[in-house]
């Protein structure tokens, strides 16, 4: 499917859990309209970027799983269509895939089922996370909305947490030159998540008037971290959909700080990836390890408290409290209600006990 038109670029955002992969797909579909006449382009739908990248997973148990099989149910023809129709206009110069799917597909399948597919240069973006970060984010994640029971434990080497390992994958397909990586921590640090992406985009011009705006507000935010160990003792006895209650429970109120694992534990995560993460800052960073934040503490209480089975007593105190006054509220609304429903009927009303 060459496009013959030397001139356009396709980009692969390989996106790695907890590295603002939904944020930044958010922004580009919601700004999608300002983009095409930009030259930019990303799928009409984001599914279609799913539905590519499925086909780029392993013949393991996870191209089986509901959420993969429901994507394969997309059409094909019709994501290739959209691709087709992109390729075919002169004015799109930047041809983008973002998907998480990809963060556990194979790199060669990437490149003969997307890149040689499409007949364009290919460059991958990526943003890399140091590994005990990451795990604190995705478990919080986990217990928040997935009713995880399981609290972290000691760390088992992962070649899908191998930054080094991950990078050389895809440098080895798309050639070392094509990788543009970023240091997740830092960009979030310094508040330049948006910027460092479209740069890799090699698209700076994007936010020359100023950050696009996220329509919907910040989304997944992290549970504090007694309100974090409340819900994953209350997973041990079932699903009661308190997820979206105690997101607006944490917005509301005053709460223990986010959480960080043990400084044990950070530790264990630091030491087990250590080599390979200086490896990948000496080869993608010019040697700065702030990109990966390896210089920070293993576990800094300025970043967090770990609440691991010692859930205080007051966070339960609070919580109570709060669910008494809701009540009374919703009740008090409900007696309002029928008062005034009963005074339109012409209806006696009968004062409560």
């Amino acid at each position: 499917m060459a496009s013959g038109q030397p001139d356009k670029t396709l980009y692969l955002h390989i996106g790695l859990p907890k590295t603002a992969t939904s944020y930044l797909q958010r922004l580009m579909e919601e700004h999608r309209g300002d983009l095409l006449e930009k030259g930019f382009w990303t799928p009409s739908r984001k599914i279609y970027a799913h539905r590519v990248a499925v086909d780029t997973l392993p013949d393991d148990a996870r191209a089986k799983a509901a959420d993969v099989q429901g994507i394969r149910r997309i059409d094909e023809q019709d994501v290739w269509k959209d691709i087709e129709h992109a390729l075919s206009q002169p004015q799109f110069g930047t041809i983008v895939l973002s998907s998480e799917y990809l963060s556990m597909g194979l790199a060669e399948r990437a490149k003969a089922q997307i890149a040689d597919r499409i007949g364009l240069p290919c460059k991958i973006i990526i943003y890399l996370r140091r590994q005990d970060y990451l795990t604190e984010s995705g478990y919080n994640q986990d217990v928040k909305a997935m009713n995880r029971r399981e609290p972290v434990r000691a760390p088992n080497y992962s070649e899908r947490l191998d930054w080094e390992k991950v990078l050389g994958a895809w440098a080895e397909s798309f050639g070392r030159e094509n990788i543009r990586a970023i240091g997740y921590d830092r960009a979030a640090r310094d508040q330049t998540v948006q910027k460092s992406f479209f740069e890799a985009l090699d698209r700076p011009d994007i936010l020359e008037a100023g950050e696009l705006e996220n329509g919907e507000g910040r989304v997944n935010e992290s549970l504090p971290a007694d309100l974090l160990e409340f819900k994953r003792l209350a997973n041990m006895f079932g699903d009661f959909g308190l997820d979206k209650w105690l997101a607006g429970v944490a917005a509301a109120g005053e709460w223990a700080p986010k959480y960080r694992m043990s400084a044990e534990l950070a530790e264990q995560y630091r030491t087990l990836y250590a080599d390979s993460n200086q490896r990948v800052v000496d080869a993608y960073f010019d040697g700065d390890k702030s990109a990966l934040a390896l210089d920070d503490a293993p576990a800094d209480p300025d970043r967090g408290v770990d609440f691991t089975g010692a859930l205080p007593a007051e966070t339960l105190a609070k919580l109570f409290a709060v669910h008494l006054k809701q009540t009374r509220r919703r009740e008090k609304e409900l007696r309002d209600r029928i008062a005034a429903l009963e005074e339109r009927l012409g209806v006696k009303h009968e004062p409560d006990s």
